[in-house]
């Protein structure tokens, strides 16, 4: 079987079990940025958008994880981000990247195989948005951008609740890195909006 139709198999195994049996809620916590402090914005105005287009076409697994990261990613600027109403301006958050990709790895096949449990499937997560901050009124704008990446790996024995406490876990911890990078971002390329 080529790597393609292994990973095809893994992916709609190890997913298409939570799909029978998935109850009607999530179970798991929503992954939120209220344990940093709020960011005052001078301006008026705060929107929140997506450019982002995801795909169900392996090896494309984002739609396939236990929370969407593209929804994570989204829900930053309402946690974090504060108008302080000066001036007339309007910042807007855009998600730009929120892919999740899965790559089969190459696993023993001989004899040996059937008393090791390797590492089957490589996940990698790509997440990025920027803040932009249009006032006409002052002939000012500004615009600060981040993204972060982390990958892991799942063994193939790895059970359905192990591997999506696994991605949960990168999920989270992506988030978390481009929460820290787009604050640092934001100091620097728009410090005169910061409050």
């Amino acid at each position: 079987m080529n790597r393609f139709k292994t990973l095809a198999v893994i992916v709609l195994v190890s997913f298409g079990v939570a799909a029978c049996s998935a109850p009607d809620y999530s179970p798991w916590p929503p992954i939120t940025f209220n344990k940093s402090a709020k960011l005052p914005m001078a301006v008026s105005n705060v929107n929140s958008t997506s450019t982002f287009r995801s795909s169900y076409d392996l090896p494309r697994v984002e739609n396939e994880m236990p929370v969407t990261p593209e929804a994570v990613a989204q829900r930053w600027a309402s946690d974090r981000i504060v108008a302080t109403n000066e001036g007339s301006g309007t910042l807007t958050y855009t998600v730009t990247d929120a892919k999740v990709t899965a790559y089969a790895l190459e696993t023993d096949q001989t004899l040996k195989a059937w008393f090791t449990d390797e590492q089957a499937v490589r996940y990698e997560i790509h997440l990025a948005a920027e803040v932009a901050i249009n006032d006409p009124a002052a002939s000012a704008a500004g615009k600060a951008e981040a993204s972060a990446n982390r990958s892991i790996t799942v063994p193939e024995k790895a059970t359905l609740n192990t591997r999506e406490q696994a991605l949960y876990d990168m999920i989270k911890a992506t988030a978390m890195d481009l929460d820290k990078a787009l604050e640092a971002n934001m100091r620097q390329h728009l410090a005169n909006w910061v409050r």
